[in-house]
């Protein structure tokens, strides 16, 4: 399978690094794609796994350890216990960035299901109950990480239309940074009294020169400079 990441620069942890090997020495067909470009400011996951004619994952991989008390989530580090927000919220949220995006430039639709993996600890009771019912799955360890995926989707979930093509297509809008910036409106306005007005990166200007109330507006038109 192939793995790509959106910034060359950014370096993946060890955990990271071992969910890639794995990928790549699959013999499923797909593609991965790490920390993929979503709405601005909207939370994405740290990577997606597309496997061809399975389905779309969007995978977050949590740092640290984790525990949930009295539906309260914490994170255990060196400096102890940290209350910390709902991660099964929070892979939820990217997960929809992913088929929002998907949607919103492709136009189809793109179920995307959303994944937890826990790389450095076992299974914990509150984690898997707080899971329940959410539509988060959660995973802990990273034994046989890609076969887990696959058995994921029900039969109703799999999705056979979405081949090498398809995939190639939405990792490609997934990896531009500008894709879903705002939109630019159509029609803008500007006044000017005087001096110089320089637009650049348009493919087409309408300049309409007002000579005065009797004289009515002319247009000059500036394409394609």
């Amino acid at each position: 399978m192939k793995v790509e990441k959106t910034n060359n620069n950014r370096s993946l942890t060890v955990a990271q690094i071992e969910f890639c090997d794995q990928l790549k020495r699959s013999d499923r067909t797909g593609q991965a794609l790490w920390w993929p470009q979503v709405a601005a400011n909207e939370p994405a996951p740290d990577c997606v796994v597309f496997i061809k004619e399975i389905c779309r994952f969007a995978v977050m991989f949590p740092p640290e350890q984790y525990s949930v008390e009295g539906g309260d989530w914490y994170c255990h580090d060196a400096d102890g216990k940290t209350p910390v927000s709902d991660l099964i919220e929070a892979a939820w949220q990217a997960a929809g960035q992913v088929r929002l995006a998907i949607k919103g430039v492709l136009g189809r639709g793109a179920y995307t299901i959303p994944v937890i993996i826990f790389n450095d600890m076992g299974p914990d009771a509150g984690i898997m109950e707080a899971a329940q019912g959410r539509g988060v799955r959660v995973f802990f360890g990273q034994d046989e990480v890609v076969q887990r995926l696959v058995n994921l989707p029900d039969e109703e979930q799999l999705q056979p239309w979405l081949g090498s093509r398809n995939i190639q297509k939405e990792v490609a809008m997934l990896s531009r940074t500008s894709t879903l910036e705002a939109e630019t409106p159509e029609q803008a306005f500007l006044e000017i009294g005087g001096g110089r007005l320089v637009i650049q990166h348009v493919d087409v200007v309408n300049v309409y020169i007002n000579a005065g109330a009797d004289a009515g507006a002319s247009l000059l038109g500036v394409q394609g400079w």
